[in-house]
């Protein structure tokens, strides 16, 4: 059973709309093919164990309400994402029930598909930098980076705006020797009830364990094996390595030109709507009603060019730079992954 490649319904076998008989149904199925009493294989007890713990997780309303909501858009036998049952599933697990007519019932009345599809799409057509509230601190730190006269680095914290209960380091911005890398914590990808744990990593010589708050190269975050060297499963944003490529490429056009210059990042405009459609269960764009979304989804507000600038200067005060760290003998700060070292919010 290879769960790094499967989410809890593809394991099962049923769809994501399944229901609590059919979920029992599935269950019980596998168990008389899977049970140790049965199948007698290596690693039988504990792919049976697996088994018990997705079901525990699917039959109970809230845990799979956050399962749900932490996995991506399906894909169609083309290849293409179904937003229409990517967003009804949204609404079934946001409390909205939507009726055949296409209206709405339950806890948040008043809105139903459409209306969540017509605003999406105003939102993804319409020149708005849809970057999540965080980056604009990257962005900047970024810019720093890329306009500095000598190596150093650039920490960036949460903004004032995040509310959401996760540490203050978000982003370490890293010159060395004219090259510009970042850092980043991944506790926003991880579930809720583990993000306060140690994290732990598969390395070629056994596993290693790290603080929950460890800030991970860009080379690891944007890798291919990146699921494969974590042992508890993360949610990383898709498109995620063409996204930062595409924040490096505005820093750097920033950077060598002066404010009101023209620049073109039609490109990079693109690509960040592209991330931010693929990735939109886990945000909140500006305008979605507080009550339609979950409270642990990172905002998103609407900048356009005219007030792009002014964003990025706000964006100032959540970026430090400081000396750059001590390289020791055993090359400890030119690692893939570093301590974060702040506290919460």
């Amino acid at each position: 059973m290879n769960q790094k490649s499967q989410n809890y319904y593809e394991i099962y076998g049923i769809p994501r709309t399944a229901t609590s008989e059919q979920i029992q149904a599935a269950w019980q199925k596998l168990t008389l093919l899977k049970h140790p009493d049965i199948n007698k294989e290596a690693g039988a007890t504990a792919e049976m164990a697996q088994l018990n713990s997705i079901k525990k997780i699917l039959l109970d309303p809230k845990t799979r309400r956050e399962y749900d909501l932490s996995l991506p858009p399906e894909k169609t036998k083309e290849g293409k994402i179904d937003m229409e049952a990517y967003i009804n599933s949204l609404m079934k697990n946001l409390n909205i029930n939507i009726n055949d007519e296409g209206s709405s019932r339950g806890k948040n009345k008043g809105t139903n598909f459409t209306d969540v599809m017509k605003k999406m799409n105003q939102d993804l057509k319409k020149d708005f930098f849809l970057i999540p509230e965080n980056d604009y601190g990257l962005l900047y730190a970024l810019r720093s980076a890329y306009g500095a006269k000598k190596d150093g680095e650039w920490i960036v914290t949460r903004s004032e705006n995040d509310k959401r209960d996760l540490p203050r380091g978000l982003y370490k911005v890293i010159r060395e020797n004219g090259e510009v890398i970042i850092k980043r914590s991944i506790v926003d990808w991880r579930r809720k009830d583990i993000r306060n744990n140690d994290i732990e990593i598969n390395l070629k010589n056994g596993k290693e364990t790290v603080p929950f708050d460890t800030l991970f190269s860009e080379k690891i975050l944007c890798s291919d094996k990146t699921h494969s060297l974590f042992t508890s499963n993360i949610n990383r944003p898709l498109n995620y390595k063409e996204y930062l490529d595409s924040i490096k490429s505005i820093a750097q056009k920033i950077a060598f030109s002066k404010e009101g210059e023209g620049i073109n990042v039609e490109n990079e405009r693109n690509v960040i709507k592209k991330y931010a459609e693929s990735f939109f269960g886990n945000f909140r764009v500006e305008g979605t009603p507080v009550k339609e979304i979950n409270p642990d989804n990172e905002f998103v507000p609407k900048v356009t060019d005219d007030n792009f600038y002014e964003k990025l200067r706000e964006s100032g005060s959540c970026v430090t730079r400081v000396e750059k760290t001590h390289v020791s003998k055993e090359g400890a700060s030119k690692g893939p992954f570093s301590g974060g070292g702040e506290s919460r919010g």
